[in-house]
């Protein structure tokens, strides 16, 4: 009751793990910041240990994290991407226990098999093409390792790697790319606040304005944006694409750092052949008034 349309909305994205239907953000291609998420869990039991002393860390760290994923796990009605969660943690914490640990990778493929096994259709569907497939790429090709170069670093591979996700839908939002590195904190910081919210709801008052400022800065950005028209990749732009990219990472794992340079310029040919130069602000309907005429 203390919460305007909006912010019902932006509150169910997070705690529930509903699509969020605001037009704003998802002409702007950052809705999928504003939803429930691994990153944003992550984040969220990172801070509640943020102060704690090392011995109260070991000692309650996996109690407090089961019972954050199980209770998000429930609000989320047993969603695809809490499941995956969950059930990664389980998997790690009878890891820990064995004496031949499994590789992350290892791990990882556990976890895509259980999921496939209890749900096999969802194979077909985004969700695990949004999860499994980055995932396994960051364990083979990358080393974990913290600092903001890394951080920066990882979001371009990202950006990169799902390139031709983006494609699929028609354009290209340039300032999407731009402001991501924006909406990233901004996105847990209400995130945050939608957890506070469940505890306090009378902050639901400072929420709408959280909100409000949100629609505020993407409707804003949107009447700028420059949105780039592209046709859809086809089957063989889109293996030339990742067959390119994985030579790249291969390459940089055995430092060829010129072979490297010369199939980077290449991973622009599959992009470039799929762009049609029509640099439109957006797609647009006319209607055309005929007058005494009985159509338009």
């Amino acid at each position: 009751k203390y919460l305007n349309s909006e912010s019902k909305i932006v509150f169910s994205s997070f705690i529930f793990d509903s699509y969020s239907s605001i037009y704003s953000l998802k002409e702007l291609e950052v809705v999928s910041f504003f939803s429930l998420s691994g990153f944003h869990i992550s984040l969220l039991i990172e801070s509640v240990f943020l102060f704690a002393k090392r011995k109260s860390r070991e000692k309650y760290y996996n109690i407090i994290k089961a019972f954050i994923l199980l209770t998000f796990l429930v609000f989320s009605s047993f969603s695809f991407s809490m499941r995956r969660i969950f059930l990664s943690f389980v998997i790690d914490l009878i890891n820990k226990k064995r004496k031949n640990r499994l590789s992350s990778l290892n791990r990882l493929s556990l976890v895509a098999l259980l999921m496939l096994l209890f749900q096999p259709y969802s194979i077909s569907s985004m969700s695990f093409y949004y999860s499994f497939p980055f995932s396994f790429y960051l364990s083979i090709f990358t080393k974990r390792k913290t600092g903001i170069k890394e951080r920066i670093k990882q979001s371009v591979i990202s950006i990169l790697f799902f390139l031709p996700y983006t494609f699929i839908k028609g354009y290209i939002s340039l300032f999407s790319l731009i402001f991501q590195f924006i909406f990233i904190p901004y996105s847990f910081f209400i995130f945050f606040s939608s957890v506070v919210l469940t505890i306090f709801p009378f902050f639901g008052y400072v929420y709408n304005h959280l909100v409000s400022f949100l629609l505020f800065l993407t409707e804003t950005i949107n009447k700028i944006n420059v949105f780039i028209s592209v046709k859809n990749f086809l089957f063989l732009s889109i293996a030339f694409y990742y067959f390119i990219f994985l030579s790249i990472s291969i390459l940089s794992i055995y430092n060829y750092q010129k072979e490297k340079k010369i199939y980077s310029f290449l991973l622009t040919v599959p992009i470039i052949i799929n762009f049609s130069f029509s640099f439109i602000k957006k797609d647009e309907l006319i209607f055309v008034d005929v007058d005494q005429g009985d159509c338009t």
